[in-house]
């Protein structure tokens, strides 16, 4: 019997983390190097659904329509973590 990893488990893998909780605290480097681990992960290695459950557990990233999307939008955000940042600040003022 095959058991398939979900791909925030892969990714708590890949990033070394103990828990996947510790995920949503890499510092930059450590993200950047986790948007770098991603670019080496198929689109199609994880359903539209996972791609988007990744974008916003890792950084609020509100849901894309294809999976392509979420994967790129993933890897920019994570490998630029300012632009989180940025747009945390601006939401919160709303």
């Amino acid at each position: 019997m095959a058991v398939q990893m979900s791909l925030l488990d892969a990714l708590q893998q890949k990033a070394c983390c103990s828990h996947l909780s510790d995920l949503r605290f890499l510092n930059r480097p450590e993200q950047a190097r986790l948007a770098r681990e991603i670019e080496q992960i198929p689109t199609s290695a994880a359903s539209l659904f996972e791609w988007n459950d990744a974008l916003a557990y890792l950084v609020n990233g509100p849901p894309q329509d294809t999976p392509e999307a979420a994967r790129e939008r993933l890897i920019c955000l994570l490998g630029h973590p300012e632009r989180i940042e940025a747009k945390n600040y601006f939401e919160s003022e709303e």
